[in-house]
C-alpha cells in the first residue's frame, strides 16, 4: 500500500492541480470577468459623470458672467428688439418730436423688408414728416442717437414753410422767434 501512495503522488498531484485550473478557469475566471467589465464600466460612468460636471461647471461659470452683463443685455434687446410693434415705434417718434418742439405732421410705415433670413432680421423704414425750428429738429435727430434702439437716418429733406413764422415751444411756452422748417426724414431700424 505503500508502494500505490507513493507511485500515485505524482499523478494525485497532476490531478489536484489539474482540477484546480479547471475550478479557476469555470469558476473564478467568469467572476474575475464580470469584474474586470464591471470596473470598465465604472471608469465609463466615472468620466461620463466628470465629463458632465465639467460642462455644467462651466454653463455655471457663463451664467455668472453673463449675469455680471445683465443691464448690457438687457440695452442690446432694446437696441434690436424681438417684436416688430409699429404702433410702439410711431409713439416713440410723436414723443420725442414734441419733447423736442416738433410737430409730427405725418408719420407712416414706408417698407418692411428682411436684411439678414437666416438671422430672422426684418429692417422696417419710416417716413417722418416734421414741422418746427432747425434747433427743434437738431435736437430730435440728437435724442434718435441717444436712444436705446438704433436707427439710421437715410434722407433728410427740409423746405421753409412759408405762412408759419412762429411756433409756441412746448418747453418755454413763449413763441419761437426762428424760420419754421418742413421737415421729412426717413429713418431705418432693425427687428428680429
Amino acid at each position: 500500500m505503500a508502494d500505490f501512495t507513493k507511485m500515485n503522488k505524482p499523478i494525485l498531484t497532476a490531478v489536484i492541480i489539474f482540477s484546480v485550473v479547471v475550478l479557476i478557469y469555470f469558476l473564478v475566471s467568469p467572476k474575475y470577468n464580470e469584474f474586470k467589465n464591471l470596473q470598465v464600466r465604472i471608469g465609463e460612468k466615472e468620466a461620463e459623470y466628470n465629463g458632465k460636471y465639467e460642462y455644467y461647471a462651466e454653463v455655471n461659470k457663463a451664467y455668472r458672467e453673463l449675469k455680471k452683463y445683465n443691464d448690457g443685455i438687457k440695452r442690446i434687446e432694446n437696441a434690436v428688439p424681438s417684436e416688430s410693434s409699429f404702433g410702439s415705434l410711431v409713439y416713440f417718434f410723436q414723443q420725442k418730436a414734441s419733447e423736442n418742439g416738433l410737430i409730427a405732421k405725418k408719420i407712416f410705415l414706408a417698407k418692411v423688408s428682411a436684411s439678414d433670413p437666416q438671422a430672422g432680421i426684418k429692417e422696417i423704414d419710416f417716413s417722418l414728416n416734421l414741422m418746427g425750428t432747425y434747433s427743434s429738429f437738431k435736437n430730435f435727430i440728437a435724442s434718435l442717437e441717444r436712444s436705446a434702439r438704433l436707427f439710421e437716418a437715410d434722407n433728410i429733406s427740409f423746405y421753409y414753410s412759408f405762412g408759419a413764422s412762429s411756433l409756441v415751444s412746448s418747453e418755454k411756452a413763449q413763441p419761437v422767434s426762428q424760420p419754421i422748417y418742413s421737415f421729412t426724414l426717413d429713418v431705418k431700424t432693425q427687428s428680429y
